[in-house]
C-alpha cells in the first residue's frame, strides 16, 4: 500500500482504500494475542503502518509549505488589509461614540433645565439625579415626556410629604429621610412602624425601671420607720 496524491487540491487519490486497510489492521489485532508464529507478519504490518504514517506526515508538511509559498503574498495582503480595516472601523466608531456622547450630554442639560422649571420648592429635597432616568437621553424620548415624568414625580412627592407630616410623628425628619432615599411611601411607612416600635420598647423599659425605683424607695422607707411602741404601765406616785 502507498499514498497516491495526483492533485493536492483533490485530496489523497486512494484515501478510502488506505483508510479501510488501516482500520482493518486495527480490527484484526485489537484484543488478539500474538503468538510466535504470527510475530513476523505482525512486525511487517507494524512497519507498513508506520511507513504509511510517516509518508502521510511528510506529504502534509510538503504540501503545506508549497501552498503557503504560493499564497504567501495574498495571505499577507489579506492580513494587512484586515488590520487596516479594523483600525479604520475603530476610528470611525470612536467618532460616532463621541458624537453620541455629546448629544447625550446636551440632552441631559435640556432635561435638567426642565427639572429646574418643574421641581419648585422640592429642589433641596429631591436633586435632579434622584429623578433622572437614562431613557430620557434616548433620541426617541421627547422633552415633553421628560416634563411629564418630572411633573408626576413632583406631584407624588408632594402628596407623600403631606401624608408623612399628617402623622404628627416626633420622628418626622427620619421618616421623610426614609421616603426620600427611594421616593417610596412604603419605605416611609416601614420607617414609621420601626421607630414607633423602638419608642414603645423604650417606654416599656422606662416604666419597668420606674416601678422598680418606686418599689426600692418604698422598701427603704419601710426600713427607716421605727417599730410602734406599746402603752407603758402605770407606776404609783412616790410620797412627798
Amino acid at each position: 500500500m502507498r499514498i497516491r496524491i495526483d492533485d493536492p487540491e483533490q485530496g489523497v487519490a486512494n484515501y478510502e482504500p488506505l483508510k479501510a486497510w488501516a482500520l482493518e489492521q486495527t480490527a484484526v489485532y485489537k484484543g488478539m494475542i500474538v503468538d510466535e508464529a504470527a510475530v513476523p507478519e505482525a512486525k511487517a504490518d507494524v512497519a507498513a503502518l508506520r511507513k504509511l504514517a510517516k509518508a502521510a506526515s511528510d506529504a502534509r508538511i510538503k504540501i503545506k509549505k508549497e501552498h503557503e509559498a504560493k499564497i504567501g503574498t495574498v495571505l499577507a495582503q489579506l492580513t494587512e488589509f484586515s488590520a487596516i480595516s479594523t483600525d479604520a472601523a475603530g476610528a470611525i466608531d470612536g467618532q460616532i461614540k463621541a458624537f453620541d456622547e455629546t448629544r447625550k450630554q446636551e440632552k441631559r442639560a435640556e432635561c435638567e433645565q426642565v427639572y429646574q422649571e418643574e421641581i419648585g420648592d422640592l429642589g433641596d429635597l429631591i436633586p435632579f439625579g434622584k429623578l433622572f432616568a437614562p431613557s430620557w437621553l434616548n433620541k426617541s424620548t421627547s422633552l415633553k415626556t421628560v416634563r411629564d415624568d418630572i411633573q408626576a414625580a413632583v406631584y407624588n412627592a408632594q402628596e407623600a410629604l403631606k401624608q408623612i407630616r399628617a402623622f404628627g410623628s416626633t420622628h418626622e425628619s427620619e421618616i421623610i429621610a426614609a421616603y426620600l432615599e427611594r421616593l417610596n411611601v412604603l419605605d416611609a411607612l416601614a420607617a414609621k412602624e420601626r421607630l414607633e416600635k423602638v419608642d414603645a420598647a423604650m417606654e416599656a423599659r422606662r416604666k419597668v425601671e420606674a416601678d422598680k425605683a418606686a418599689e426600692a424607695a418604698q422598701a427603704a422607707q419601710d426600713r427607716q420607720e421605727p417599730a410602734p411602741v406599746g402603752d407603758l404601765p402605770d407606776f404609783p406616785e412616790e410620797p412627798e
